[in-house]
């Protein structure tokens, strides 16, 4: 998988949540996905489709990790995944998304990111999409709760 494609949501997520949630976070060893589960409790989509690549990502966030964010980002303890948690969470994964592309595109990518609205209980990324999935895993700083970017891309042709 092209990193060139993949850094930028990486770098984005991460930039997102340090500004948006005062959260940092360490990022793990990426890996290949071997089977179907889904590595969280809420989850982003988002398409990617342009010149050089087709593809999707899947933003998993764990609860422990979305609850800690989303108090944070409302300034309020926060128990549960409510509509106010999932407004956070799109808001997060819409700019990492936005700021991704934005990247991609001043790199020579012609690239289009469309976010979905988040899942519940997590989803996984496009079924029309195939090839090798990568998964990112991530720690949070002082509570080591975790979430992952899932990337399944497929380059179709080099950058302009």
């Amino acid at each position: 998988m092209n990193v060139e494609l993949v850094n930028p949501f990486i770098t984005s997520i991460l930039q997102v949540l340090d500004t948006y949630a005062k959260t940092s976070a360490q990022r793990g060893k990426p890996f290949l996905k071997t089977d179907d589960a889904v590595p969280g409790d809420i989850t982003g989509l988002v398409d990617i489709h342009g010149t050089a690549v087709h593809g999707s990502l899947a933003y998993h966030f764990s609860r422990e990790a979305m609850l800690t964010i989303a108090s944070r980002a409302l300034d309020t303890p926060t128990a549960e995944i409510n509509d106010a948690v999932r407004n956070v969470f799109s808001e997060i994964t819409r700019n990492a998304s936005g700021d991704a592309q934005k990247s991609l595109v001043e790199r020579g990518f012609q690239v289009t990111v469309s976010p979905h609205l988040p899942a519940d209980g997590g989803a996984p990324p496009d079924p029309e999409i195939s090839g090798p999935t990568v998964i990112v895993p991530f720690q949070t700083g002082d509570d080591a709760a975790s979430f992952f970017l899932e990337f399944c891309l497929n380059e179709t042709s080099p950058k302009v």
